[in-house]
């Protein structure tokens, strides 16, 4: 962040493989990670912790992306989220942006990709 703080992540999805994978990857370039893997874990972070942007699956147990999506836009309207699903048609992409996600993802993603995004919004 602009400060030298650094910028925490939010990342919810409920393959701990790609949970794995996106730890790492994040922690090599430098950010912050917090994982969650399902809608209510999600949730409860916000409300504990300081979070900059949410890495947001839609299909999650319990609540799933889009619950979690009205909730990070009507309690932290401050925080971006950047939505990703294996379902990425435009009716999905449509309803995100209207939903108020700041990006639009399809599974699978390349890393270099949303690297490259997050630096565009933070740095």
């Amino acid at each position: 962040m602009k400060n030298g703080e650094p910028i925490t992540i939010l990342f919810v999805d409920d393959n701990e493989e790609l949970q794995t994978t996106i730890s790492r990857t994040m922690i090599d370039e430098g950010y912050n990670i917090i994982l969650a893997s399902d809608g209510e874990q999600a949730m409860d972070k916000l409300r504990k912790e300081i979070v900059h942007l949410v890495l947001l699956d839609l299909e999650l147990p319990k609540f799933d992306g889009w619950e979690v999506l009205a909730f990070v836009k009507r309690q932290f309207p401050n925080i971006r989220v950047f939505i990703f699903t294996a379902y990425g048609n435009l009716t999905n992409c449509i309803r995100a942006k209207k939903e108020g996600a700041d990006e639009f993802l399809e599974k699978p993603f390349d890393l270099g990709e949303i690297i490259y995004i997050i630096k565009r919004y933070y740095n």
